[in-house]
């Protein structure tokens, strides 16, 4: 589970 709302990565599936 990776939940990078912080620190959005490129190419990860985060939540705008």
């Amino acid at each position: 589970t990776q939940r990078s709302e912080a620190s959005p990565s490129p190419g990860s599936s985060t939540p705008v």
